[in-house]
């Protein structure tokens, strides 16, 4: 498998100037980027059923149940969280569905 540079963002930047205007008018003073991750999987959902299935101890989803919640009480500024996130490809072998293809990942998380 090769390498794919890539990324992706979730961010307010398609709001940037209504939350300016809020901002100018002062409506609001920071934009709270609090966050939780219910799931994170990469690759095919069935594959991750049935290893998840066959192999409980597989840890697929590191960052399952995640959460980032920021105290925004008298803070200036909003803060921005940094995922840095590397997959894997994994096969596993179980008795019931021989092979089976997945992803793992490993992350590390910053806050500015």
């Amino acid at each position: 498998m090769k390498e794919v540079p890539g990324n992706f963002h979730i961010s307010s930047h398609a709001y940037q100037n209504i939350y300016a205007r809020l901002r100018i008018e002062n409506v609001i003073k920071t934009l709270d980027m609090s966050h939780h991750i219910e799931y994170l999987f990469f690759g095919d959902m069935d594959n991750i059923t049935n290893i998840i299935r066959q192999h409980p101890e597989a840890v697929l989803s590191k960052l399952e149940g995640h959460s980032k919640i920021y105290d925004m009480t008298g803070t200036p500024h909003s803060y921005i969280s940094h995922y840095h996130i590397d997959i894997v490809p994994t096969i596993y072998t179980g008795r019931l569905f021989g092979e089976t293809r997945a992803y793992q990942y490993t992350y590390n998380h910053n806050t500015f």
